[in-house]
């Protein structure tokens, strides 16, 4: 005779259902909605949150928030760049999850929902000031990597996406190496020669070992200088403010036009395929 089992119970089963209550006092779900999983998610998810907290959902990229049956009304009125930028953040933060181990569905809606903006958030990226402060500039171009190489983290460093985000970062190396401020190149260990086995590397999805290996050989490479940043980048998919701004450094650089470029060598944005 086999043992019984027993489910485990699902944990705060009032606090939960008084999240997912359609009765449930506006005010009151919008306090829920800030908890973690999984009172907030259903908080979020409910159609009776006020309007106000679930803009707020939606624009920092809540998965839940998107799966709202209100949530195309609470757009309705909103500029199309922050609708594209919380579609963006969206697929990001999906992402985030599924590392983390707490994946968030995708309903047929909410696909339908996303997929558009995130199409156009590539296609025409709005660029996040704050970011660069530092430097006083923003540029689509610095948005893009950005977006990637926090994509690329989520994703794991020296997977698929990292390496495509390697690959572009090349592309912009070189195209600096071209323009007037290619003066930030370092002259040290002959940077075409290295530029061309970062990408040698990315390439072939070298093992993690020979990246690292690569890594020490050139450690003399500051990250603050361009081809330094990109072999470090070549081991982890570094995002401004976490590099001491490095990356972020050699992105503002970027010529005009240089988003083009990525879309080029990446006309859909990787974090579609968190919609599939």
């Amino acid at each position: 005779m086999q043992p019984a089992t027993v489910s485990p119970a699902k944990p705060y089963p009032k606090l939960c259902a008084e999240a997912a209550s359609l009765t449930t006092a506006p005010a009151r779900l919008a306090v829920l909605s800030h908890r973690d999983a999984p009172m907030g998610p259903l908080a979020l998810r409910n159609p009776q949150l006020p309007t106000a907290r679930l803009v707020e959902a939606l624009l920092s990229g809540r998965p839940a928030a998107w799966d709202n049956p209100a949530a195309p009304f609470g757009l309705w009125d909103l500029p199309a760049a922050q609708v594209r930028a919380g579609a963006g953040a969206c697929g990001l933060e999906r992402a985030r999850l599924r590392k983390e181990g707490k994946a968030y569905p995708v309903s047929d809606a909410m696909r339908g929902l996303l997929r558009g903006p995130m199409t156009e958030a590539w296609e025409r990226p709005t660029p996040v000031v704050e970011t660069f402060q530092w430097r006083g500039t923003a540029t689509p171009s610095a948005r893009m990597m950005t977006d990637l190489s926090t994509y690329a983290l989520w994703c794991g460093p020296l997977g698929p996406v990292h390496r495509q985000a390697t690959l572009v970062f090349c592309l912009l190396v070189r195209s600096l190496a071209k323009s007037n401020t290619g003066a930030i190149l370092s002259r040290a260990h002959r940077p075409d020669r290295v530029v061309a086995k970062v990408e040698e590397m990315a390439w072939s999805a070298a093992p993690a070992h020979e990246v690292s290996d690569f890594q020490t050989i050139h450690r003399n490479l500051t990250i603050s200088d361009s081809v330094g940043a990109l072999v470090f980048f070549a081991m982890v998919p570094l995002v401004p403010g976490w590099d001491g701004g490095g990356v972020g450094s050699v992105w503002s650089q970027a010529p005009d036009g240089f988003d083009a470029v990525i879309r080029a060598a990446m006309p859909a944005p990787p974090w579609l395929a968190e919609l599939a």
